[in-house]
């Protein structure tokens, strides 16, 4: 766990990643001055972000509305599935040079501290071969037509994602399971050919198909022990 780094005067990442083969997994990172985790600078290739709970980040006046709870920057070959992103003052961000991210099965949910934010994935004008898939990403009051945002002309290969409302069980006490009569139920599309289970270790599908976000619908389970190191 990663927690409360940083003042309002500056931004401080909850991690700062610009070196290759990483694996970034099960962790909790939140209330960070910055970015929650921040993939940059150097050559990032083959690093792996996978069943973290990111909240609360960004929260600096030195962040403006673009502080994002993840960024995949700087490498080719990254991957993040399975995590829960939320409530932070941006969502998800890719860019400076990112060469074929992979952005699978995530829950991004109202990530907009300021109140400005419009969408929920920023793609940078230098991101190449970015495919997004099975992903719920939605913005209470926001334009379902455009959460995702190309700055420039990168090419996307998007499908099976979710931008409208995807009846969470409670989204106000942050329990991003699926109710029953959720869209993302068996909507997703099969990515078992890179991972099998969800963000509580549940295998894929339970249904007839993946499905969206980091939950399979009825997938319930005890948080792994978590190491703390407070700023």
């Amino acid at each position: 766990e990663i927690h409360h780094g940083g003042d309002n005067s500056a931004r401080w990442h909850g991690m700062y990643i610009s070196s290759p083969n990483n694996l970034i997994k099960n962790c909790r990172i939140h209330d960070n001055s910055g970015y929650g985790i921040h993939i940059y600078g150097g050559v990032a290739d083959n690093t792996a972000v996978i069943g973290n709970t990111i909240y609360g980040n960004g929260w600096s006046t030195k962040c403006g509305i673009s502080c994002w709870g993840l960024l995949l920057g700087g490498g080719a070959d990254m991957i993040a599935y399975n995590n829960v992103i939320y409530n932070n003052q941006a969502g998800v961000q890719t860019g400076f040079g990112a060469v074929n991210p992979l952005i699978y099965n995530n829950t991004v949910y109202n990530n907009n501290l300021s109140g400005q934010r419009t969408t929920t994935l920023d793609v940078g004008s230098n991101t190449s071969g970015l495919i997004v898939r099975n992903n719920i990403m939605y913005l209470p009051g926001g334009d379902p037509n455009n959460q995702i945002s190309n700055e420039g002309t990168s090419v996307i290969t998007q499908s099976n994602n979710l931008f409208t409302d995807p009846f969470f069980v409670n989204p106000t006490s942050n329990d991003y399971h699926l109710q029953s009569n959720s869209p993302a139920i068996d909507a997703g599309v099969d990515l078992s050919s890179v991972f099998t289970t969800d963000f509580d270790g549940i295998s894929r599908p339970q249904g007839l198909a993946y499905d969206i976000g980091a939950y399979e619908y009825g997938s319930g389970g005890t948080p792994a022990p978590v190491v703390t190191i407070s700023a």
